[in-house]
This record gives structure tokens, C-alpha cells and sequence, in this order.
């Protein structure tokens, strides 16, 4: 409950920077930034379903995006994945004893990622996109055993690649002030950027150097459902 709180009052409070730091820039820039929340589902792939083999239906996925062009975008995604393992029987070895008795995995995944998106079909209603992101995941894993339990918490490095596809729910209303610009300032007027809100979905894989219990570089993937917006 206390972890399921810390973690809503995280994505309440990225979205309100990240929603004040785009209102603190001039217009032009305004309709440059695009803001995303995604619904974030994995499954553990490799060594890392001999540690935990149950796929988590616990992430989210928070980003920020600048727009260089229609079709191209720099920016920074928060992500949060939890994995678990039900309850089991094993034996775990600490420096005092040998303990037997019902056991409980689990790993947690904090990942802050810069990404480079690139978009297909410049103001189309249905855009797919490429994506990749290079950054760091702190990860904590731990064995919950009777009163007992083993924690380790460590940076990692993670390497995420993804295919995607954004869905616009309304038309680009930037398309109708490209004519209206080019009648006051000729046409030699730099052109509004599209604007996009809608829903996205992807796949995604991700790679990392972390070590979860007996596992090494673990690696896991999944799809995503979510939202964007861009003024």
C-alpha cells in the first residue's frame, strides 16, 4: 500500500513539472513539446524467469518529448516495473543459518531513459514510430522468507528498443494555420509543427546489466497502451 502511494504521488508530480515547464515557454516552443502516460505490461525472457517467471501487469511509463520536426523527437521517459514471484517453498542460506519455509520474490525497476523517436507519415491520423532508448535502471531485488529477507539494490545500465504506433483522436489543427500563416507572412513563414493527441501502443524489449537473485543481466518485454498529447 505504502509502495502503491509513493508511486502515484510520483506520476502526480512529474506530470505537474512537466506540465508547468512547458507553460513557462513562449508559444512557439509550446507546440513543440509533447507529453505521454502509458499503461506498461512485461514478461521476464531468459535467466531471469529462473528468478521470477510471473509477468507483471504493475508499470507505467511517464515521457516528455521535444519535437526537432514533424517526424523526429528527443526526450526522456521515467519508467516503473514491478515483478513478482507467488509464494513458493525453498530453502535459503544466510550467514547464521539455513532457513526453510514459504518463500516470495520480487524486483523492482526505476528506469530513466533519454529516447530518440522517429514517426512515419508526417500528419497522418495513424502514425507508427521507432524508438530508442539508452540510460540507467536502479533495480531492488529481494527473497521474503518467514521473518527473513535478503535485498539488494544496484544501478544498472538498459538498452530499450520499441515499435509503435500513435492513433490521433483529433485532426491537426496545425495544417489549417500553415495557410493562414503563409497569407500574413508569404511563404517563406516557418511552418507550426503538427499537433497530435491520441493513443499509442507498442512492444518493447529491454536489456540490462542489472543481476536480479541467481540471474544475470536480466532482459524482459511486453506492450504498452497510453495516451499523448502535443499542442
Amino acid at each position: 500500500m505504502k509502495a502503491s502511494r509513493f508511486i502515484w504521488s510520483a506520476v502526480a508530480t512529474s506530470i505537474a513539472c512537466a506540465c508547468a515547464c512547458t507553460a513557462s515557454g513562449d508559444a512557439a516552443a509550446a507546440n513543440e513539446i509533447g507529453l505521454g502516460a502509458t499503461y506498461d505490461a512485461r514478461a521476464p525472457l531468459g535467466s531471469f524467469r529462473s528468478s521470477i517467471k510471473n509477468t507483471s501487469f504493475s508499470g507505467l511509463q511517464l515521457r516528455w518529448d521535444f519535437f526537432l520536426q514533424d517526424v523526429l523527437a528527443l526526450g526522456l521517459e521515467v519508467q516503473y516495473n514491478l515483478f513478482q514471484r507467488g509464494e513458493a517453498t525453498e530453502t535459503v542460506t544466510t550467514p547464521d543459518a539455513a532457513i526453510t519455509g514459504t518463500s516470495f520474490h520480487y524486483a523492482t525497476f526505476w528506469s530513466f531513459l533519454p529516447t530518440a523517436r522517429y514517426y512515419l507519415f508526417a500528419r497522418n491520423m495513424v502514425r507508427p514510430y521507432a524508438e530508442l532508448g539508452v540510460g540507467a535502471t536502479f533495480v531492488t531485488s529481494a527473497v521474503l522468507i518467514s521473518d527473513q529477507s535478503q535485498r539488494d539494490t544496484a544501478p544498472a545500465f538498459i538498452v530499450q528498443p520499441s515499435l509503435g504506433v500513435l492513433i490521433r483522436l483529433t485532426p491537426d489543427r496545425r495544417a489549417q494555420e500553415i495557410a493562414e500563416r503563409e497569407r500574413q507572412l508569404g511563404p517563406g513563414a516557418r511552418e507550426p509543427l503538427e499537433s497530435m493527441f491520441g493513443l499509442t501502443a507498442s512492444v518493447t524489449y529491454a536489456y540490462t546489466t542489472a543481476d536480479v537473485l541467481t540471474s544475470s543481466n536480466v532482459s524482459y518485454a511486453g506492450f504498452q497502451v497510453g495516451i499523448y498529447a502535443k499542442p
